[in-house]
């Protein structure tokens, strides 16, 4: 007895184990071990790992025939999948892939979101835009010398390049309570950072900057940094100048010298100054 396999096999595939039977008188009764079926050709799998089948045939006499066939199996393919992310429209996409389990090499295939292929290991897209390469990009890999394949998939979101405008007053007496807000022409501003640059040199976190009580010394030009969370080069910048304009002092003169009577005509006269 004698049995075979025509090829290794990929992980997960099943493998045909054929047999060829000499001498003997038929019928002939076949018990594979692990059992399957009784049939003289034996598919057997899913397989990941090698493994030994074992084959007793018993013909018509009742006399025995031993064999063992390995189901030989490649090792494991693995593909890791990276990314630059994040990044904004304009921007620069790499995508990056990395292969073991044939040590004669890998052809790579990534599948881009429209649906559109690429043979290339990196993939490198110019001018990201956030509708067109936005989405699930995924790299397979088949080994050179086995044929064995493996996939994985990663997820890209390019994101709007910020443009930012500030609202406020552009002017306030001093001592009032004022504000200044940074808003995104589109995007979502969880995905951003706001940093505000102030005239007195202070660095303030946040997309809203009060100014409560505010004082002279606090005029000047303001500005606000965004920065994509993660990103050190997608960010934009605004600037928002502020006067502040002191509070008007006033004071009172009356025509006579104070005290005076009762039923006595006084004229009071208030002056208001900006200092």
């Amino acid at each position: 007895v004698s049995a075979w396999t025509d090829k290794v096999i990929c992980p997960g595939e099943k493998a045909l184990i054929k047999t060829s039977v000499k001498g003997g008188t038929g019928p002939f009764v076949y018990q594979w071990n692990p059992a399957s079926n009784d049939q003289p050709n034996h598919e057997v799998g899913p397989l990941f790992t090698n493994q030994t089948f074992y084959l007793t045939v018993t013909d018509n006499n009742g006399c025995e025939g031993y064999t063992s066939v390995l189901v030989e199996v490649y090792p494991e393919h693995k593909v890791t999948a990276g990314s630059n992310q994040p990044i904004c429209e304009g921007e620069e996409l790499k995508l990056t892939a990395t292969a073991s389990g044939d040590d004669s090499g890998f052809d790579f295939e990534w599948t881009l979101p429209d649906g559109s292929k690429q043979q290339i290991q990196n993939l490198t897209i110019s001018n990201a835009q956030a509708n067109t390469h936005s989405g699930a990009y995924t790299i397979r890999i088949t080994g050179k010398t086995t044929g064995c394949k493996a996939d994985v998939k990663i997820d890209v979101k390019v994101y709007p390049a910020p443009q930012i405008t500030i609202n406020g007053p552009k002017d306030a007496c001093e001592g009032a309570d004022i504000s200044l807000q940074a808003n995104l022409a589109q995007g979502d501003p969880n995905d951003y950072e706001f940093k505000w640059s102030t005239p007195d040199g202070k660095s303030i976190d946040g997309q809203n900057l009060p100014l409560p009580k505010i004082q002279l010394n606090q005029a000047g030009k303001y500005t606000v940094t965004v920065t994509l969370k993660g990103s050190a080069t997608c960010q934009a910048t605004a600037s928002h100048d502020l006067k502040v304009h002191p509070s008007p002092r006033v004071s009172l003169a009356t025509d006579k010298t104070l005290p005076i009577c009762r039923n006595d005509d006084v004229k009071v006269t208030a002056t208001f100054t900006d200092e």
